[in-house]
């Protein structure tokens, strides 16, 4: 195996196709191929164009995970929440400063927040979890919840970077490409054409000293490519995603395959007409599929979801609401009370989710639906998202900040994905979700939610089909990697070392 990787290898470099950090970095420098190229390295442009490597090490936030996913400070240094758990009131480090020499005080994270809400794509999310935040001073401040079940906490640590507002402010093309943030690394070079962000190590970061202190952050490759250089060692670390086969093949080389239960499941989800003004269709659809085959396909021995949510985005209230399950004479009973006409539905997906489309089309194809299977590079699969044409699709759906009435939210008459026409809610859907918004007791608001989640289910857009395993790959040599990185993408590299 070792043989045919490091000519494949050879091969691409021959060709012109790839190449990598030169010997002489060995030990010193980290390459990491990333998830996404980094082209726009301000967090708060309007279009996020910058991998997480670059983001989670550039930028701190308010709080961060241990190996265990649980909560901790990071320029957080107190915090508690009112006696109506309406706000929390949260004390910052006084002790950080950003690589600019400024320090990170209360009006840093309030830009940091208002810059938030300016962006076209992501400010609707923002102001749907925290309704405010508000100076007590210098570095006190009260975040207020947008409703009841707001997870701030989670939220504030993956999407509330803390920016420089004297480097950012009325200069944001420069900070673009030169952003100042508080981080254990700052940028030394990135270079627009080729997407590479070279990092360097901060001596002073608050948290302690960056054994490793330069990081390659490159562009994502192909999984068997970005394998072949883990094997070669001119990588160390594949933030991306892997096929299955490639991840096997990556623990049987002895690399180290980073496994975590995530907080996305493996979802079909029924966007846009006909389903919108068709709930048997969708319903038909829903009880088609059948799970254990989808997963088969993609190389997963998985068990079918019980839950509407991955069980742990449920919390408490997982395997409270059964979703419907694989049912091929229920799912032709619905089609046949559906107004589906014989027309051919579209199965929109990424290369990665191939195998999964076939095994989704096989049986549509089997209760009477035509379908075609409809392969898109990931660029043009979310512009067709947002403009409703992306028909039936796959998804790992659900993330990690999210409490569940925060996702149901997303599909309500006035949440995100209405906004694009892409689902349709009822009267029993928004009516118990807004009952939930506004019941601050946990218990007394359970009941609002499960009912919200039966509304979801029922309105059959949403399919969950497998619980997922997030996974990783990086060198043997490479320690320090928390163990629920994969799960996040919060990769906390001043943690890291080579260990030879």
């Amino acid at each position: 195996m070792k043989r045919l990787l490091a000519l494949a290898l050879a091969m691409m470099l021959a060709m012109g196709l790839v190449t990598f950090a030169s010997a002489e970095d060995e030990g010193k420098t980290l390459v990491v191929i990333p998830s996404l190229k980094s082209q726009n390295l301000d967090p708060y442009a309007d279009t996020i164009d910058m991998d997480n490597i670059v983001m989670s090490n550039v930028f701190d936030n308010l709080w961060q995970r241990d190996e265990n996913c649980d909560y901790h400070g990071m320029l957080a240094k107190e915090w508690s929440l009112s006696e109506d758990g309406t706000y929390y009131t949260v004390t910052l480090r006084d002790d950080v400063t950003f690589s600019d020499g400024t320090p990170v005080n209360t009006d840093a994270v309030i830009y940091s927040y208002q810059s938030a809400l300016k962006m076209s794509s992501w400010g609707y999310t923002y102001s749907t979890v925290i309704k405010d935040i508000e100076k007590v001073d210098d570095y006190t401040f009260k975040i207020y919840k947008y409703a009841s079940y707001s997870s701030i906490i989670p939220f504030c640590t993956d999407y509330l970077p803390i920016v420089s507002p004297t480097a950012r402010d009325g200069h944001e093309d420069e900070f673009a490409k030169n952003p100042v943030g508080s981080g254990a690394y700052t940028v030394e070079s990135f270079d627009a054409v080729t997407n590479y962000v070279v990092l360097k190590a901060r001596e002073d970061y608050f948290q302690g000293t960056p054994a490793i202190k330069t990081v390659e952050v490159r562009v994502p490759l192909d999984s068997a490519v970005a394998l072949v250089a883990l094997e070669n060692d001119e990588a160390q670390l594949i933030e991306m995603t892997m096929t299955e086969s490639d991840v096997q093949i990556a623990a049987s080389e002895n690399f180290t395959v980073y496994t975590c239960a995530g907080w996305a499941c493996k979802t079909l989800l029924l966007w846009g007409e006909p389903f919108n003004s068709d709930n048997e269709l969708a319903l038909a659809v829903n009880q088609a599929v059948n799970r254990e085959n989808v997963a088969a396909y993609m190389g997963h021995e998985a068990t079918p979801a019980t839950n509407y949510y991955s069980e742990k985005l449920m919390g408490r209230y997982a395997s409270k609401v059964p979703v419907y399950q694989y049912d091929v004479e229920a799912a032709k009973e619905h089609l046949a009370a559906s107004n589906y006409d014989g027309s051919t539905l579209t199965i929109t997906v990424t290369p990665d989710q191939e195998m999964a489309g076939l095994s989704v089309q096989a049986d549509l194809t089997a209760i009477g639906i035509n379908s075609d299977l409809n392969i898109v590079e990931s660029s043009t699969y979310y512009d067709m998202w947002y403009d409703a044409t992306v028909g039936i699709t796959i998804a790992d759906f659900g993330v990690a900040y999210s409490s569940p009435e925060e996702m149901l939210s997303y599909f309500a008459t006035d949440g995100f994905y209405n906004m694009y026409g892409l689902s349709v809610s009822n009267e029993a859907y928004d009516t118990n979700l807004q009952k939930a918004a506004e019941t601050w007791d946990d218990d007394e608001r359970e009941p609002y939610t499960l009912a919200a989640i039966e509304a979801a289910r029922d309105l059959s857009q949403y399919v969950p089909l497998y619980d997922i395993q997030s996974k990783i790959v990086g060198s043997a040599k490479l320690q320090g990697i928390d163990a629920c990185v994969p799960a996040t993408y919060r990769i906390y590299l001043w943690k890291a070392y080579f260990q030879d």
